[in-house]
């Protein structure tokens, strides 16, 4: 693949961000502790991509993988079975970037948003994380005892369907357990936001900008 580096965005990148927290239990944690305008925010790129194209959030930016190396199947309505041929992704970089960040605190956290999974279902059936479920909405957490393979499929499984991923990473008071988790503390600890642009081929990051001393916590709607 490309080689693929952090770009920073503008305006847009803000309001895309906007656009996947928006109706999510993440999001209005964060709107209510944090400006977007106010942060940083960038996205996962290949070096050849045009300033022109940066922008197209809804348009691939990698396109088909040669040899796809896996196959989705989906369920119909009608009870049929399609099949959706993987495209080529960066989710091997945001991997790596998801491993680095849990490993540089024993108390850091990343916390996956299911926009369409079932308690009872995920609890059966989700990853080797832990699977949470906080007013009825099923969340993975990695913590640095997970390894590169369970970050991977906490990943697909956010991922699946058409919805948006919406992911953060922060700091937690302590380990969560699996029948508990302080979202806001989480928020209150929070280093970045992730989520899924590029028709599902990359992800967009927002940061909150690092507040110098005595700064205040913003106290107006990012939303």
């Amino acid at each position: 693949m490309t080689n693929i580096v952090e770009r920073e965005l503008g305006r847009p990148g803000i309001e895309w961000v906007r656009r996947g927290l928006v109706g999510t239990k993440l999001g209005a944690l964060l709107f209510g502790r944090h400006v977007l305008e106010s942060g940083i925010v960038s996205a996962l790129l290949p070096s050849t991509v045009s300033e022109a194209n940066v922008d197209e959030f809804e348009s691939g930016v990698l396109g088909s993988a040669p040899t796809p190396t896996r196959t989705i199947e989906m369920n119909e309505p009608d009870g049929s079975i399609s099949h959706l041929v993987e495209k080529q992704s960066t989710d091997t970089f945001l991997v790596e970037m998801i491993h680095d960040f849990l490993r540089q605190s024993a108390l850091h956290v990343c916390v996956f948003e299911d926009l369409i999974a079932l308690p009872d279902e995920a609890l059966r059936e989700a990853p080797a994380a832990i699977v949470t479920v906080v007013d009825g909405v099923v969340f993975y957490v990695l913590t640095p005892s997970h390894g590169r393979d369970t970050i991977a499929a906490v990943l697909r499984e956010a991922h699946k369907g058409i919805h948006m991923m919406v992911g953060v990473f922060g700091g937690h008071s302590s380990i969560p357990k699996a029948s508990s988790l302080d979202l806001a503390d989480v928020i209150a600890r929070l280093d970045r936001v992730i989520v899924d642009a590029y028709d599902g081929e990359s992800y967009v990051i927002w940061r909150p900008r690092p507040r110098s001393c005595g700064a205040n916590t913003p106290t107006s709607s990012g939303h």
